[in-house]
């Protein structure tokens, strides 16, 4: 009996970090507003700081028709498809308002957005790559076309400087022989490890 509530209380805990860990939900800012071209706003995120809980929305306008700027043709917008999120910091993550990334303006949804938040675990000068494949009709003829929105992002070094995020050790120092624990504290797609200590 013991172990089954000892196993109920593991696996609340969990879902409950889990919970904590995803960003909130956004809604579009409807003065985001495009004219014959997608746009994002804001073009630039908030600055974050290193360690510290970072939450910022932006909205993207999907116009009902867009017009290529090189040939003056309009084409009607039928879905725009995020079909990947690169750049990012370690420690944050993005997250759409339609949780499968799609959107559909020849059905009236000019709207979207995205959320990025965590807590960012190293400073510097990002880029954060939003990139969307969009299926176009133009002349009774559809076409693919793969686009890529990119959003600046600062993120400026923590309190005393830059500090060691990407692990923690349970002894800094001591003397031989000397038992010391890592941790690794960056992880996700990307991430690997070669401890030698």
């Amino acid at each position: 009996m013991k172990a089954l509530l000892r196993l109920f209380l593991i696996a609340g805990l969990l879902v409950s970090v889990d919970a904590q860990a995803q960003c909130n939900s956004c809604q579009p800012d409807l003065t985001c507003v495009a004219v014959d071209f997608p746009v994002l706003c804001p073009e630039q995120l908030p600055n974050g700081v290193q360690g510290e809980p970072y939450e910022s929305s932006a909205t993207f306008n999907l116009p009902p028709s867009v017009t290529d700027p090189g040939s003056g043709l309009e084409a009607t917008l039928l879905t725009v498809t995020i079909s990947s999120v690169t750049g990012l910091p370690f420690g944050l993550e993005f997250s759409p308002n339609n949780p499968n990334g799609v959107y559909q303006p020849q059905n009236g949804e000019y709207y979207g957005c995205a959320v990025v938040c965590g807590t960012p675990l190293v400073s510097g000068s990002f880029f954060v790559d939003i990139n969307v494949t969009v299926l176009v009709s133009a002349f009774g003829f559809q076409q693919t076309v793969n686009e890529s929105f990119s959003l600046p992002l600062i993120i400026e070094p923590g309190q005393g400087g830059p500090t060691n995020t990407s692990f923690s050790l349970s002894e800094t120092q001591g003397c031989s022989p000397l038992v010391v624990q890592g941790t690794n504290l960056i992880d996700g797609p990307g991430t690997s490890y070669n401890w030698k200590l």
